[in-house]
């Protein structure tokens, strides 16, 4: 098996002998889901066998979304912002062509400092 099929076995397939390499509370970081909805893809998704591409793009992803800064205080390095992720809206349809898909996702990153809002979706579509 190549790379880009392990990754998507591991991340597609909750019964898959790699599915503990990260625990439940690393797989609801968002940096992670950033990296599952670039890993995963869509219906005409090409897996790309070198994972180093995924990393790059989810690192650029994640500082486009965040933002990091230094607590004047403390001295520590800080995530300004909480994300969230939206499973649903009243009266709006999120998802519609795959609303029970556990990649169709939507997350909301507020950030107090730039004083915005940053929405990621996606609607994961079967082959």
């Amino acid at each position: 098996m190549q790379v880009g099929d392990l990754l998507r076995e591991f991340l597609l397939n909750p019964e898959s002998e790699n599915a503990s390499a990260f625990s439940t509370e690393e797989q609801q970081e968002l940096i992670f889901q950033i990296f599952r909805l670039f890993a995963v893809g869509g219906a005409l998704c090409q897996p790309e066998d070198n994972i180093n591409k995924y990393l790059s793009l989810t690192k650029t992803a994640y500082k486009e979304i965040v933002t990091v800064f230094r607590n004047s205080s403390t001295n520590a390095v800080q995530v300004s912002g909480r994300a969230f992720k939206v499973k649903r809206v009243d009266g709006v349809d999120l998802f519609p062509d795959n609303p029970t898909s556990p990649h169709s996702v939507c997350i909301a990153v507020l950030d107090p400092l730039k004083k915005h809002i940053v929405f990621v979706k996606n609607t994961f579509k079967d082959f």
